[in-house]
């Protein structure tokens, strides 16, 4: 078996045990390439080349790979069908293909466009409201279904910046740990639970609002010591924040 692969799909589960019950940690997205280091019947132990994350696919999955292919990453929302099977693939910011127009193929695989624009916003809320009503799920990084730490990744990677795939090792790529006062718009606060661990992260915009995923992907209003909703409750504890141009 070629021990290179690529995500063919709008997104691809990737579970923390070999094992279909096992909880899904991550997922990749669509154009996403992934080196196996383990077999194990029919699950394969993956890392993400984008962001390094190891965790278990189906082998029912796997599109074999010859060699790492250069691809661009998408900032847009956009549709595409697979020519042979017909099948509809949504995509959007953070997901890779070769071209943003006309048809393409990718891996030996011709897609279509069906819709998209290219006039796309180039600054964080911008790309970050693409993905508003998005609905939660654990592990999800695309437009089908996203987490609190896939929001912030697929967003930053639109913008050209990678950074981890959870919300605690996100919390730590700097040592400069912003107060509420000097956080600006397209930075990242963090949010602690009971136990003082990092357990959620969201986007800053302006005039004290932010766009988290909790529930769907939506905005509420920040203020010093927390995320409130529109019933004026508190729902997450601030801890700190991270200047957007420190992270790389």
């Amino acid at each position: 078996m070629e021990n290179l692969g690529i995500c063919l799909d709008g997104f691809t589960a990737l579970r923390a045990e070999a094992k279909s019950s096992s909880e899904m940690i991550s997922s990749l997205v669509f154009g996403e390439q992934y080196k196996i280091i383990e077999e194990k019947g029919e699950w394969l132990k993956i890392i993400n080349r984008s962001d390094g994350y190891e965790a278990w696919m189906s082998l029912s999955n796997h599109n074999p790979l010859n060699k790492e292919v250069a691809l661009e990453v998408c900032s847009f929302v956009g549709t595409m069908r697979k020519v042979d099977t017909n099948e509809t693939i949504h995509i959007g910011p953070g997901c890779y293909v070769t071209s943003f127009e006309g048809d393409f193929t990718l891996n030996n695989v011709d897609f279509q466009w069906i819709e998209h624009s290219l006039d796309v916003p180039t600054e964080l809320k911008g790309i970050s409201a693409q993905f508003l009503g998005t609905p939660y799920i654990w592990g999800g990084r695309s437009i089908y279904g996203i987490d609190c730490s896939g929001l912030t990744q697929m967003v930053y990677r639109a913008f050209g910046l990678e950074i981890p795939r959870d919300s605690r090792p996100q919390s730590t790529i700097s040592e400069n740990q912003l107060t509420f006062k000097e956080l600006e718009p397209g930075d990242l606060a963090f949010f602690i639970n009971d136990d003082n661990q990092v357990n959620h992260v969201g986007l800053v915009l302006n005039n004290s609002k932010i766009i988290h995923a909790s529930g769907t992907v939506h905005i509420d209003e920040l203020k010093p010591d927390g995320i409130y909703n529109k019933r004026s409750q508190r729902t997450h504890l601030f801890a700190w924040g991270i200047k957007k141009p420190l992270v790389k």
